[in-house]
C-alpha cells in the first residue's frame, strides 16, 4: 500500500496545526470511497432551501451502485413535480461522486479532470525517488471549523480542492476552482451512518463571495432499499411545467442544486 511505501511523506507545518506527515493523495481518495463501496443501492430524502428559507423543495434521490444511475426528482409541498433528473454518469456532478461513487479509481480520475491536482498510484510508482515523489504533491493540513484536513489542491485556490477528515477520511469539502464558472464551494457536514454508508445531514453550497446560497438537508437515508423504491418510472431531465410556473428564485434554486449537488 502506498501510504505505507511512500511514508514518511515530507512534513508540512500549518500555522496552529501540529507537524504531520501527508498521505499520497491518491491514498487520501481512495479511502473516502472506501466508506461507500460496498453500497448495492441509496435512497435518501432532503429538503433543499434558499440560505434565506425564502424558497426550498423537498427532493428524493436513488443511486443503483451497480448500474452507476443516479435518479432524483423534486417536488413542492404540495407533491407537484418540479424538476426530475437521470444520470447515466455520475462524474457529471463532482459532488454526488464524491459522496456516492463506489470505484476509487474512477473518482481519482474524474477529481483529476475537474482540477484537483491528484497524483496516481501509478505515476507515484514510475518516479525516481522519493524526492521526485514528494515534490510531485500539491497538498497541505487545512481547518474547516473544529476539524483537521487533508486538502489536495493548492494553497490559494488557483485549482479546485477537495478536503478530507484528517481522522476518519470523509469528505468535508469541494472547492469547485477556475473551471467552473460558478465558483465558491460545497461543505459537508453532520455525516451519520446507515449500514455503514456515511452520508452528510446538512450540505451548504457557499459562492465564491463566501456567501451561503443554499443549503440541503438530508431527512431520511436507506441503504440498499426495497425492490420497486428506486424512482423506477422516472426518467428524462428537466425542469415541469409546475416548476416553470413557479417563483423565480424556486425555479433559481432548482437550477443551481441540479447543477452543482445532482
Amino acid at each position: 500500500m502506498l501510504l505505507k511505501k511512500y511514508l514518511p511523506i515530507f512534513p508540512f507545518f500549518l500555522s496552529g496545526l501540529a507537524q504531520a506527515y501527508l498521505p499520497p493523495s491518491d491514498y487520501v481518495v481512495k479511502m473516502v470511497v472506501k466508506k461507500h463501496d460496498t453500497i448495492k443501492a441509496v435512497r435518501l430524502k432532503s429538503t433543499v432551501s434558499t440560505a434565506d428559507n425564502s424558497a426550498h423543495f423537498i427532493e428524493t434521490t436513488f443511486f443503483d451502485a451497480e448500474r452507476g444511475l443516479l435518479r432524483s426528482i423534486a417536488k413542492d409541498d404540495t407533491g407537484q413535480e418540479l424538476f426530475r433528473m437521470e444520470r447515466k454518469d455520475l462524474s457529471e456532478s463532482v459532488v454526488s461522486e464524491i459522496l456516492f461513487e463506489t470505484r476509487a479509481p474512477r473518482l481519482v480520475q474524474d477529481l483529476k479532470q475537474k482540477g484537483v491536482p491528484i497524483v496516481t498510484e501509478s505515476e507515484l510508482q514510475g518516479m525516481k525517488d522519493e524526492a521526485q515523489r514528494q515534490n510531485s504533491e500539491t497538498e497541505f493540513l487545512g481547518r474547516f471549523k473544529t476539524a483537521v484536513a487533508w486538502v489536495i489542491g493548492k494553497n490559494d485556490k488557483s485549482s479546485a480542492q477537495l478536503w478530507v477528515e484528517k481522522d476518519t477520511f470523509l469528505p468535508m469539502k469541494f472547492v469547485f476552482g477556475p473551471k467552473v464558472s460558478a465558483g465558491g464551494e460545497v461543505t459537508m457536514e453532520n455525516f451519520r451512518f446507515n449500514r455503514e454508508f456515511p452520508y452528510p445531514r446538512l450540505i451548504t453550497y457557499v459562492r465564491a463571495n463566501a456567501q451561503p446560497a443554499f443549503k440541503v438537508e438530508a431527512t431520511e437515508v436507506v441503504v440498499n432499499p426495497a425492490e420497486g423504491s428506486d424512482l423506477r418510472g422516472m426518467v428524462g431531465y428537466g425542469i415541469t411545467e409546475a416548476g416553470s410556473a413557479s417563483a423565480s428564485n424556486l425555479k433559481d434554486l432548482l437550477q443551481s442544486y441540479y447543477e452543482l449537488i445532482r
